[in-house]
């Protein structure tokens, strides 16, 4: 749940920004080889969405070795349909854990998964798929609603009580756009925390089943 208040970023860790590339889809798209693709879907108003690219040695958040980010921007969708947007990138290979995600436009009002988040690992010659996007909470935290649009709230509601929705894309959007074969739904490693390298608001990724749920703060792996 958005907490209302930010920590400072950690300076000891500054991060540079990875460049990545937009695919221009044109009829059905198949990964070329020996490239990675990263593929996002999400129910907010034209996000900002970040993902820390992590070193292979990175096994929990005791030991969180940033080797830059990525970040997805606010256009430049390769699809995009009611409520629903989608993002291709080219994106290097290696480890990736979900960051932040904006609410509204404004970087006091972007929320960071530093108390709960998932890695996962971009392959080379697939696109690796996730969905990520706010998750609007009733008043005991269960999730109602996703996206920055949804239960008649609108974008300027800076105070709704939200979390962070992250799984596998929903809306079928992709189908006839990349090829089935390509797609790689991520595979979700639980990370009880991250360093809020941003100064974003304090918030975490909602359960996913599966994978992990929540016993009051402390994060249980439920892979098997």
């Amino acid at each position: 749940m958005a907490a209302g208040f930010t920590l400072p970023p950690v300076s000891a860790q500054e991060l540079k920004e990875i460049e990545i590339s937009k695919v221009t889809v044109r009829g059905e798209f198949h990964p070329e080889a020996g490239k990675s693709y990263l593929m996002v879907e999400s129910r907010n108003r034209r996000p900002l969405i970040r993902f820390v690219r992590l070193a292979e040695d990175t096994q929990d958040a005791s030991n969180v070795f940033p080797l830059g980010y990525i970040e997805i921007p606010r256009d430049n969708r390769f699809a995009n349909a009611a409520d629903v947007s989608l993002w291709l990138f080219e994106v290097p290979a290696g480890n990736y854990a979900f960051s932040t995600i904006s609410w509204q436009y404004l970087p006091q009002d972007i929320d960071c998964a530093c108390m709960g988040s998932v890695r996962f690992t971009v392959e080379p010659e697939k696109v690796t798929a996730v969905r990520v996007e706010s998750a609007i909470l009733d008043a005991q935290g269960q999730q109602i609603e996703t996206g920055n649009r949804a239960n008649g709230r609108g974008e300027q509601d800076a105070f709704a009580m939200r979390g962070i929705a992250v799984g596998h894309p929903t809306s079928g959007q992709w189908k006839g756009r990349v090829a089935a074969s390509a797609i790689e739904p991520a595979r979700f490693v639980p990370m009880p925390e991250l360093p809020n390298w941003f100064g974003n608001q304090i918030n975490r990724v909602m359960p996913i089943p599966a994978v992990f749920r929540y016993e009051r703060e402390r994060m249980i792996d439920l892979r098997d």
